[in-house]
């Protein structure tokens, strides 16, 4: 058995900390541009990058108006019980309506993980103020995973669930049963 006192151990990870950090600042700075791939700027001997500050600022910077920072806007206020139960009807008739060809696209041609005879999927979308579908999330059930079918339906593209404008954005979930 080799003894290796502590001394020696804090040494070589100490070398190792330095080699790793100074690659590091070598990448960034290469990165940042303050390095070149080109072997003949590295023997050339470093220029002084800092210049002196002008004691007049130019001409261009005196004419432009000072910048003011935009004013941030109060968040929408919350979509009313009434129009959200409404969007959800309607995405509820849009998806039941696109059931038959979302299950002739996306239903494995070999059926459902361990013999399952149906598969439940929850949609949760998210429709603008115009009624265009801006973000969607295809839940399964934790203990009934549908495998190809959920991964399908995540792929399609966004934007294919169309409602009626509801005036501001509304979140929904509407949940299918796919036989």
């Amino acid at each position: 058995m080799t003894f290796v006192s502590v001394t020696t151990q804090y040494k070589t990870a100490t070398a190792w900390m330095t080699l790793a950090t100074t690659g590091a600042i070598a990448v960034i700075a290469f990165g940042a541009g303050r390095l070149t791939a080109d072997p003949a700027e590295w023997a050339r001997p470093a220029q002084a990058t800092a210049s002196p500050t002008p004691a007049e600022p130019p001409a261009a910077e005196e004419e432009r108006p000072a910048e003011r920072p935009a004013p941030r806007q109060a968040p929408p206020p919350p979509p009313s019980p009434a129009v959200v139960a409404r969007v959800t009807g309607e995405a509820k008739a849009v998806l039941e309506a696109a059931q038959p060809e979302l299950s002739r696209r996306c239903m494995p041609t070999y059926g459902l993980p361990e013999g399952q005879a149906t598969a439940k999927v929850a949609f949760e979308i998210t429709y603008d103020a115009g009624g265009r579908e801006i973000s969607r999330r295809v839940v399964e059930e934790r203990r009934r995973q549908t495998g190809d079918l959920a991964r399908c339906l995540r792929r399609l593209p966004l934007g294919a669930f169309h409602v009626e404008p509801p005036g501001t954005n509304v979140d929904v979930q509407v949940a299918l049963v796919f036989p």
